[in-house]
């Protein structure tokens, strides 16, 4: 059976976030002391928390399917630290910021289950108190939000689950007791989704970059937060719904298994109700002329703490070199081993953008560097309906590196990609949008017929490179509409 190991946690980041809380609220003991006695409750209780996770488990209770069953076993570590709240931290400040650290003094193995010894150095419980606790501890956390992001998560190999324990948010109320040491247990707020891709013959050498899971309908959600000071069963998630998932592959793609054609994958989902729900997956190459997509419809929904698992036959489908009818496409003009990258600067105007390398499976995009090259070009569409930038609020596409650029594509598809608009929305729609891209060397097309004020002024203002204007086909001109658009 496979572990969780929390090792596995991206640890170097994660750690030194808890010993730093750890390391300040021991260092300002003193400083909070002097503020308000009461806080001496925190000296003089229980110094030992005895901790246990209640594994996770299958959605009907029994393993139907043993061929994809998993444990989903989870291991404490040496190295885990807690953060317990009470109600006091509520009374003594209104952002909840006041926490009282332990930290693990010795983990223990038994019976397939890991219990784990917190100790307080110092600090303790006050006795007859609930406390309630969150792991893992994040220094944004308080008393009153907790967040949780599911987002980014990258599976190492095939059939491997080590990558969930980054993702296995827990919690966990308890009351001190008035003598002897407590005790907790963590329940998982969670669930383990395993996918068995069953490809084509064929398929055995292929590396695949990335799991895609779409619905027709929000059914999703990657990031949300919840108020700990409750009871673990009275947890509430807020969250916003999305419409897909990613799942990345290794740091340079999966193979999949040569003797069985599968692709086994793993997620960490947060609870969703997507039962009867019709739902895609998807699965690509980085280069090649064909994906792989199958569908399945879950029977129950998401739930905290339970696994569940889906064999999906997928399908070969081919698809040529993408064509930039629906996007903007950037491509380097010639070989560059290092490689182009683009983003977009001054996005304070937060435009709704999504890249893709195939054209098959889109990212939303957060403006941060995104990379291409002449072999492998980037395609980026939008949905900006009221317009891409305003006169006072204007984002500016950024190349880093020397290669030259070459930017295919109807820009109207920043604003909307399924839908040839032809009459620009606001002034300064995409004004400086090309500013200082001294590299550029093919212009995107401007098909607008009718435009508004500022609409182009300083779009390519400074392009030293580009040697040819685009076609300016608009019948309907405003004030300012060409201001400096191409000077240089």
């Amino acid at each position: 059976m496979k572990k969780m190991i929390m090792g596995n946690r991206n640890l170097t980041a994660w750690g030194a976030v808890c010993v730093l809380m750890l390391s300040m609220a021991s260092c300002e003991k003193e400083d909070i002391n002097d503020q308000n006695d009461d806080l001496s409750q925190f000296q003089n209780g229980i110094e030992t928390v005895n901790a246990y996770v209640e594994p996770f488990t299958s959605e009907d209770g029994t393993e139907t399917r043993s061929t994809l069953a998993y444990s989903g076993a989870f291991s404490w570590q040496t190295t885990d630290e807690l953060i317990f709240w009470s109600g006091y931290d509520n009374d003594y400040n209104g952002s909840s910021n006041i926490g009282v650290p332990f930290k693990v003094s010795s983990v223990t193995e038994s019976g397939g289950k890991s219990y784990a010894k917190f100790v307080g150095n110092g600090w303790s419980l006050k006795n007859g108190t609930k406390y309630y606790a969150s792991f893992p501890y994040s220094k944004e956390s308080t008393a009153s939000k907790v967040t949780l992001d599911y987002s980014g998560q990258r599976q190492l190999a095939n059939d491997d689950d080590s990558h969930l324990g980054a993702y296995d948010f827990m919690h966990a109320s308890f009351t001190a007791p008035k003598t002897g040491d407590a005790s907790m247990t963590f329940k998982h707020l969670g669930s383990m989704r395993k996918f068995v891709l069953k490809l084509p013959e064929r398929t055995k050498n292929v590396t695949i970059d990335e799991m895609v899971i779409k619905c027709g309908e929000k059914i999703f959600a990657e990031t949300a937060y919840y108020k700990p000071t409750v009871e673990s069963d009275k947890v509430q998630i807020t969250h916003d719904l999305k419409d897909n998932l990613t799942l990345f592959c290794g740091e340079q793609g999966i193979t999949i298994d040569p003797s069985t054609s599968s692709l086994t994958l793993y997620m960490m989902m947060m609870p969703t109700e997507w039962a009867g729900k019709v739902i895609t997956v998807t699965v690509a190459p980085e280069s090649g002329d064909v994906y792989y997509q199958g569908t399945f419809t879950p029977e129950k929904d998401v739930a905290s703490g339970k696994r569940g698992a889906f064999e999906i036959e997928m399908t070969e489908y081919e698809y040529h070199s993408y064509s930039s009818s629906n996007c903007l496409t950037f491509a380097a003009s010639i070989y560059n081993s290092d490689g182009n990258s683009v983003s977009l600067s001054n996005s304070s105007n937060a435009p709704s953008l999504e890249y893709s390398y195939n054209g098959i499976i889109w990212h939303d995009w957060d403006c941060s560097e995104i990379n291409f090259s002449a072999q492998r070009p980037v395609y980026i569409r939008g949905n900006n309906p009221d317009g891409f930038s305003t006169e006072s609020k204007y984002s500016e596409f950024k190349f880093a590196n020397s290669a030259d650029v070459e930017c295919y594509g109807n820009i109207m598809h920043l604003l909307s990609y399924d839908t040839d608009l032809t009459a620009i929305p606001c002034s300064g729609c995409f004004n400086y949008l090309f500013s200082g891209c001294d590299v550029l060397v093919k212009a995107p097309d401007l098909p607008a017929t009718e435009l508004a004020e500022s609409c182009y002024s300083y779009m390519f203002y400074n392009c030293s490179s580009l040697t040819k204007a685009p076609e300016l086909p608009a019948t309907e001109l405003a004030e300012s509409c060409y201001s400096y658009m191409l000077y240089t």
